[in-house]
């Protein structure tokens, strides 16, 4: 009950966000500033923190499983996405930016503080390996699929310089060669990297726009989407998942990765390579508004709270 209602605590923080933004008790160019923060500092140094752990055979392998679990997982999903845009009535423009939203969740403001909030630093350490695969895949083929032009090779070397990518490699080189962290590099890391949760979700509410509803087709596959992403295809990795020989660390944190709502990038690499980012936003809104509910199910259906 103590998880359910930290859940709970978070989804309010959302509000709030949404709500600051509504009645404009921030400035507009606040969320992009907390965004900024979490990607580039506080973040960064939770998953450097949470990675320095004492080397076990079990977390090495549960490394390895979620590594495996989120290249087979995504790679599935982007069949299945590509396969059912297709069939779906809408422009091209429209269908690129539905199978993005149906491949790639958000997995940084959402997943990682539930991962933490549900495991603590090993739920930061698994979360970080899982989205480093999706980040990868996101800005590659992600660009590619909204662009519909293979180059992205300007996109890969930001990557490479990402501070979220360079504190995972760091913190995998810590974790692999056994090196600790100085104590008081390690507490002032703690106590930055403990205000991640609580950004994500003011930055969450803050970047949230109700728009792209309009057209009866347009909400038609919205919910289609929100319904395979939300339910459907995490409650198949449930049955999948707990038949497979994963840790229970691994398997816990994979259905917290995979019950996620779209990516907010949605939203941002659509405005940016599809020219709009409308149908991407409506998308985002209905998701994490849903996913109010359907997380903590998927949660307590897989007998993780």
């Amino acid at each position: 009950m103590e998880i359910i209602a930290n859940l709970f605590i978070l989804f309010l923080i959302i509000l709030l966000g949404y709500g600051c933004r509504r009645y404009g008790l921030l400035p507009e160019t606040g969320a992009q500033v907390i965004v900024q923060l979490i990607l580039n500092i506080t973040l960064p140094a939770l998953i450097l923190v949470s990675m320095n752990l004492p080397y076990s055979r079990q977390l090495a392998a549960s490394m390895m499983q979620i590594a495996v679990v989120a290249v087979v997982f995504t790679l599935l999903v982007i069949v299945l996405a590509r396969t059912t845009s297709r069939l779906l009535p809408l422009e091209e423009v429209q269908k690129r930016q539905w199978a993005f939203a149906l491949i790639f969740g958000n997995v940084t403001f959402i997943g990682y503080p539930v991962a933490y909030l549900v495991l603590g630093q090993q739920g930061i350490f698994l979360s970080a390996i899982f989205d480093f695969i999706q980040s990868v895949l996101m800005f590659t083929y992600g660009i590619y699929l909204l662009s519909a032009d293979r180059s992205v090779i300007s996109s890969v070397k930001k990557l490479l310089w990402d501070p979220v990518i360079l504190s995972l490699v760091l913190g995998i080189m810590l974790f692999v060669f056994r090196i600790s962290l100085p104590g008081i590099l390690q507490t002032a890391l703690e106590k930055i990297g403990s205000t991640t949760s609580v950004l994500s979700m003011l930055a969450v509410g803050l970047l949230l726009q109700f728009r792209g509803f309009k057209e009866h087709s347009v909400r038609y596959t919205q919910m289609l989407l929100a319904s395979l992403k939300l339910l459907i295809l995490p409650v198949l990795f449930l049955v999948v998942g707990s038949r497979l020989n994963l840790t229970q660390e691994t398997y816990a944190v994979a259905v917290i990765m995979i019950a996620c709502p779209t990516a907010i990038m949605s939203t941002v690499l659509s405005e940016k390579y599809a020219d709009s980012g409308q149908y991407a936003a409506g998308s985002v809104f209905l998701t994490h508004l849903l996913c109010l509910i359907t997380l903590p199910l998927i949660l307590k259906l897989g007998g993780i709270i």
